[in-house]
């Protein structure tokens, strides 16, 4: 039997209203709404649960430049009462499954039903509905496509896997705020979503497939957005605190409002603490961590956001975001699952800027630059380091519309990253990588076209040249749309697989490859609707590796490119929610397959991806009764090991979740994660969560 505790803790978190004051007062804007705390929303939309900004007006209709400037955008009456409606949207639902509104798909604001991408969104009703998971990478379970799961045991899941479409963890770009996010001190250059800046996160939105074409490295899989809480026009701050099993308490703040007429705020905290359980267990245990030493967890972070709107349609920004990591897991060369020695430090900072200015009523221009400051300190009985990772970056985009149908769209960024390792015969390493994009849009009533073309130049790997194709048709009454995108993709090698002295290679190549997919959308009604999408990528030079007498043979291995390799595979989704009943369900059944590599090779690729995959949620959010969700997961056919050669077996995890409202701005909830405590495995040798509980409060005002 797992060990399961039920501690006391309090958290307290805060459901902030989306980014009204950021948009143009002149523009459309719905009729205000009266307040309404987030405790008594009304039912989610099937295809996601009201967001902060779904009501808005779809993007292809251009909002009107004011004849003049407005300084104070927020303090004459009308445009006031629109700032105060749209601070509500959070707590509104749509008017149909589609209406989500999303940026990320295709470089501009529009609904999910027109994007020519695969979109999904979680936003802050989602996280509510889920009774708010303990990390990020979590919010991302049940999506069609998309597999995430613990990579290296341990409470945060240690270090997360998420694939998309097949594709691997690393060739998938995420973004916060927009701006991709990497980890020069990582293996292959990803982040960590167990270690991402935990304070702000409001919303995410993941687009599947190849979008290499518009966001350069890394996008073969697709694109992951953690967005972040924005200033509001009216104040707001809300709070939440939780605890629940392997004593775990967490907590968090948020506050957001006006400064002055033209400038806002943002401000967010948030902390975790868990004795968790080990992170590694015994060979025949089926995940259990049964009573071998607790690997502890504490995470905490600070966000902040500073707005300023010199004139309507014009908005300047300043964002920092700052997180300490302290995880310990257990040392698989030296020790066992009681390793009490070994840990990972990690603390990261960064620091944004950027804007976009309407110049005109068909132009906008908009631009953004990062600087991110990563230190790592690895330390266990047999190997420690201390890592310092740092990267800039820049861009600029361009929108301009010039012909009713057509929307010219394009833009330059680039990196530099360095990366020094303290360890004997590690040198300082550095690379830079730089690209433009262009785009080219068609909307009207029954088509959606995109094309889009990028020139990318890596200092080591030389030139890449990306394109994507991608078409939707609406027909009878928007109630069928097909699509499809073909499009290829790349992935430049990350500094430790060029420089590490042991496994690096410095002649590597850049990951390139051709993606496919093609299916059909149907909107029966407005309350459902059902996707089904065939989906391939074919690698015509990957990055793995390569030991020609496996990893722990006494011949060293290294990375090298390999020929011929490739995954595919269908996703299927339906959802249903009518606007007058309080509930909502959704299911999704991925099917995948890969296709094995040498035998010298990891197969990192083809390793963890599961073959079957099923996933379904029956939800209940009813305004005076509270609300509650039951998740249900069946994960089959699974390799694992080095070279994939070892089945694991299938599992199913079943979920819960209850909430009550109580004195209009408080919440109740209670969260169960595998209730079954089901034992199962993602890595061999790794640990898994048993049936766990937690309960928070949360305030909203």
């Amino acid at each position: 039997m797992r060990p399961t505790s039920i501690p006391l803790s309090l958290t307290l978190s805060l459901l902030v209203s989306a980014p009204a004051w950021c948009s143009d007062p002149e523009a459309d804007a719905p009729a205000p709404v009266p307040d309404r705390p987030a405790a008594e929303a009304p039912a989610p939309a099937a295809a996601a649960p009201p967001g902060p900004e779904e009501d808005a007006p779809p993007a292809a209709t251009e909002p009107s430049e004011p004849a003049e400037p407005d300084p104070a955008p927020w303090d004459e009456e009308k445009p006031a009462a629109k700032a105060a409606a749209h601070d509500e949207r959070r707590d509104t639902e749509p008017t149909s499954v589609g209406e989500t509104i999303v940026v990320t798909g295709d470089r501009r604001e529009t609904t999910v039903a027109r994007s020519v991408s695969a979109v999904d969104v979680v936003d802050a009703q989602d996280l509510r509905m889920k009774g708010r998971p303990t990390s990020p990478w979590q919010w991302l379970q049940g999506l069609p496509g998309v597999h995430a799961t613990p990579g290296t045991g341990g409470i945060d899941g240690g270090v997360p896997r998420i694939r998309l479409r097949g594709a691997n963890s690393y060739d998938t770009q995420v973004q916060v705020d927009g701006i991709p996010l990497e980890d020069p001190t990582a293996t292959q250059g990803q982040p960590n979503l167990a270690a991402l800046y935990p304070a702000g996160l409001e919303r995410v939105e993941v687009i599947r497939g190849n979008q290499s074409g518009l966001y350069g490295s890394r996008a073969i899989g697709g694109v992951v957005d953690f967005q972040t809480v924005r200033p509001t026009s009216q104040p707001h701050a809300a709070v939440r605190g939780e605890l629940g099993a392997y004593r775990t308490i967490s907590a968090g703040a948020e506050a957001t409002g006006p400064l002055s007429a033209t400038t806002g705020f943002a401000l967010s905290t948030a902390f975790l603490g868990s004795r968790g359980f080990s992170a590694t267990t015994d060979a025949d245990a089926d995940g259990d961590a049964r009573n071998h030493e607790s690997d502890t967890i504490i995470r905490g972070g600070i966000q902040g956001r500073f707005e300023w709107r010199p004139r309507a349609g014009t908005t300047l920004y300043l964002g920092a975001n700052t997180m300490a990591f302290n995880q310990e897991f257990d040392d698989g060369f030296s020790s066992g699952p009681d390793d009490n020695e070994s840990k990972n430090v990690v603390k990261m900072l960064r620091v944004s800027a950027g804007g976009e200015s309407r110049l005109s009523e068909k132009t906008r221009i908009g631009f953004d630059a990062a600087f991110d400051d990563s230190v790592r300190q690895l330390s266990s009985p047999s190997f420690s380091s201390t890592y310092y990772g740092k990267q800039e970056y820049a861009a600029v985009h361009l929108h301009q519309r010039v012909a009713e149908l057509l929307e010219i769209s394009g833009g330059v960024d680039g990196r530099r990253q360095d990366l020094d390792i303290k360890t004997a015969g590690y040198t300082h390493a550095h690379d830079w990588l730089g690209g433009g994009w262009l785009q080219a849009l068609s909307s009207g009533e029954s088509h959606e076209v995109a094309l889009s073309a990028r020139e990318d130049l890596h200092s080591n790997a030389g030139d890449a040249f990306t394109w994507r194709a991608a078409a939707a048709g609406f027909f009878h009454e928007e109630m069928v749309k097909p699509h499809a995108s073909v499009g290829t993709g790349f992935r430049a090698p990350s500094l430790y697989e060029q420089s590490d002295p042991f496994a690096g290679n410095p002649d590597l190549e850049a990951q390139r490859s051709i993606s496919y997919d093609g299916g059909l959308t149907l909107l029966p009604i407005e309350e459902a609707l059902l996707d089904v999408t065939y989906f391939r990528t074919d690698y015509r030079t990957l990055i793995d590796y390569v030991d020609p007498d496996g990893f722990l043979g006494p011949i060293p291995g290294r990375y090298a490119n390999i020929d011929a390799y490739s995954v595919h595979g269908v996703e299927s989704s339906a959802r249903l929610a009518a606007p007058e009943s309080p509930y909502y369900v959704r299911a999704a059944y991925t099917w995948q397959v890969a296709r094995e590599l040498p035998g010298q090779a990891a197969d990192i690729y083809g390793v963890y991806l599961p073959r079957h995959k099923i996933d379904a949620t029956v939800g209940l959010n009813e305004q005076l009764l509270g609300y509650g969700a039951i998740t249900a997961s069946y994960v089959n056919g699974v390799r694992a090991g080095f070279g994939g050669t070892t089945d694991l077996p299938g599992y199913t995890l079943v979920g819960a979740t209850v909430g009550m409202p109580f004195r209009k701005v408080w919440e109740l909830y209670v969260r169960v994660e595998n209730l079954l405590d089901q034992h199962y495995e993602v890595t061999p040798g790794f640990s898994t969560s048993g049936q766990a509980w937690y309960g928070g409060v949360s305030g909203r005002f």
